[in-house]
C-alpha cells in the first residue's frame, strides 16, 4: 500500500516545479502553480474527512488510483503538444491529480495499512511495508529526475506515461487484494 503511494504518480508531485518547467511553464508560472498544489493538501484532507464515513477505505483508495491513472494518461498525451493551451491543460490536470491524490490515496493508505495485518504480525508487516516504501522512494528519486532533466532523458510531461503504467499495476494488485484476500466487510466499512 505504501509503495503504491509513490508508484501511483505521486513521485511526479514531488518534482512539481521541475515537472511543470519540463512541460513548458516558466519559472514564475511553475512556482505559482506549485502554491496551488500545496493548497490541495489542505483541501484534500478536509474533503477526505467527509468521504471516509460514507465509502469504504479500499473503495476510496482504488477510485483514487483509477482517477490518477486517467489523469496521468491525459498529461502524458498532452506532453506531445507544444501548444500553450496544452501546457495550460497539463497544469490544470496536474492540480486535479494532486487533489485526487490528497483526497484518496494519501490519507486512505494509513488506515488500510494498520487494519490489514493480524494483531500478532502488525508491527512486522508494517515494518516490512515501510521498508518497501523506502526502497520504492530510492528508485523513484533516482529515476524521476532523469526523466525530467533536459540533459538526461528529457521526457517532460511524457514521464506521466511511466507512472501511469506503474499506477495500473498497483491498481490491479489492489483490486485482486481487495477481492480475494481482504474480508468482504472491509470494502463496505467507512
Amino acid at each position: 500500500m505504501w509503495a503504491t503511494q509513490i508508484l501511483c504518480g505521486n513521485a511526479i508531485l514531488g518534482y512539481s516545479v521541475v515537472f511543470l518547467q519540463a512541460a513548458g511553464f516558466s519559472e514564475l508560472q511553475s512556482f505559482d502553480l506549485n502554491i496551488s498544489l500545496s493548497a490541495c493538501y489542505i483541501i484534500g484532507g478536509i474533503v477526505c474527512w467527509f468521504l471516509f464515513p460514507h465509502f469504504g477505505r479500499a473503495t476510496i483508495y482504488m477510485a483514487g488510483n483509477a482517477g490518477m491513472f486517467v489523469l496521468l494518461i491525459a498529461i502524458g498525451g498532452l506532453g506531445f503538444s507544444k501548444d500553450t493551451k496544452a501546457q495550460t491543460a497539463i497544469g490544470i490536470l496536474f492540480v486535479l491529480s494532486t487533489l485526487i491524490n490528497m483526497i484518496t490515496i494519501g490519507p486512505a493508505c494509513y488506515p488500510i495499512v494498520s487494519e490489514t495485518p493480524s494483531g500478532k504480525l502488525r508491527y512486522k508487516t508494517i515494518s516490512i511495508g515501510r521498508f518497501v516504501y523506502n526502497l520504492t522512494g530510492i528508485f523513484s528519486n533516482s529515476v524521476t529526475p532523469r526523466m525530467m532533466s533536459p540533459t538526461a532523458w528529457n521526457w517532460g510531461a511524457k514521464a506521466a506515461f511511466f507512472y501511469a503504467g506503474t499506477n495500473l499495476l498497483c491498481n490491479i494488485w489492489c483490486w485482486f487484494r481487495s477481492v480475494f484476500v481482504l474480508p468482504s466487510t472491509y470494502l463496505t466499512y467507512g
